[in-house]
């Protein structure tokens, strides 16, 4: 082997060392008030869920429930419905894995 190969090849196991030893670690997120009152909420709402109109009629906004979604404590889908002919998109939330462990963490 070249010692310009030796150099190339330590120096890249060296640097993906480097690289993997610089990786954050999964971080555990401190729920807020309103975010602990959420996963509540979707806990007792079973596997189905709620819809977006529930959970904005118990006070939530759009941003907290999409600050939910961004840090993987609940899910978002989107079901399209036929009443009377119209058809209509209705958001539903369920709460994830790492919602009910972050639930969990909380009582």
């Amino acid at each position: 082997m070249s010692p310009v190969f030796e150099w190339l090849s330590s120096s890249t196991q060296c640097c993906a060392h480097t690289r993997a030893a610089a990786m954050p670690t999964p971080r555990r997120h401190i729920l807020k008030p309103h975010q602990r009152r959420a996963i509540a909420l979707l806990a007792g709402c079973g596997a189905e869920g709620c819809t977006e109109a529930v959970m904005l009629m118990n006070g939530f906004t759009t941003d907290q429930l999409a600050g939910l979604v961004r840090i993987g404590c609940i899910a978002k889908t989107t079901e399209r419905v036929v009443s009377s002919g119209q058809t209509s998109e209705v958001k539903r939330f369920k709460l994830t894995e790492a919602g009910q462990q972050a639930l969990g963490d909380h009582r």
